[in-house]
């Protein structure tokens, strides 16, 4: 963690001489949340022990990795609207930028999931507590049940896009690394479920799903901020 924070500043302080708009905006925002997340950690380990089972613990735990998945982004964000504006590089990746909002939703609600103990609130699959829609009283249940909803509209979408680009011949290769990823994610986070929440299933799902979110995150930068990428990244 330490070493990551070091090297955040560091790339702040390159990026704010060198560039102006956007990119300083977006490594200050980094720097920002890199010491809210550090703030967040010390709270967790306070209030470990009287918040255990609670909401408020929770959101506490749940919000230092969202501050983590903002990072992340962040600096995906920045990195490509350099490379895109020096390269004067644009982009039609609509496409790109809804699976990466999908994506970015599903990983949040992940996070709520896990945290919230829910993980096992359905242990089968694809059954849902041996129903096709289970009854959705308990918030874990609900919660649960929505992560999997989450996860077929991510695939429906993606593989729609990737239908799409097959038959246009266009962005076949990026689509369908997309497609791949998803499917991995999703059979992992199956994986999870039958196994009891086996901790190498657990550690795959995750990366995956960060994997998924940055590499989605990078394709959609240039639609994104296609007016700023346009026009050029302002160096000093």
């Amino acid at each position: 963690m330490a070493l990551t924070g070091i090297f955040i500043i560091a790339a702040t302080i390159m990026v704010f001489k060198k560039y102006r708009g956007a990119p300083r905006y977006l490594t200050g925002g980094v720097l920002a949340l890199l010491f809210a997340g550090v703030l967040m950690g010390g709270v967790i380990v306070v209030t470990e022990a009287p918040l255990l089972n609670s909401i408020i613990r929770v959101a506490i735990v749940s919000s230092h990795l969202v501050i983590s998945t903002i990072v992340l982004t962040f600096l995906v964000f920045t990195l490509r609207y350099i490379l895109s504006a020096s390269n004067k590089e644009q982009s039609e990746g609509f496409d790109y930028a809804l699976l990466f909002a999908l994506v970015y939703v599903q990983v949040l609600i992940g996070i709520i999931v896990r945290y919230g103990g829910a993980t096992l609130a359905c242990p089968d699959f694809p059954l849902c507590n041996g129903q096709l829609v289970p009854s959705l009283e308990h918030t874990t249940v609900a919660l649960h049940f929505l992560h999997r909803l989450m996860a077929l509209v991510v695939f429906i979408a993606t593989a729609v896009f990737f239908y799409k680009s097959w038959q246009s011949k266009k962005n076949i290769g990026g689509l369908g690394l997309t497609l791949a990823l998803v499917v991995a994610q999703a059979v992992f986070g199956v994986s999870i479920v039958l196994s009891g929440m086996f901790l190498p299933f657990i550690i795959l799902h995750g990366a995956t799903g960060f994997l998924l979110m940055g590499y989605l995150a990078y394709q959609a930068a240039p639609y994104l901020f296609k007016r700023g990428i346009k026009e050029g990244a302002e160096m000093i």
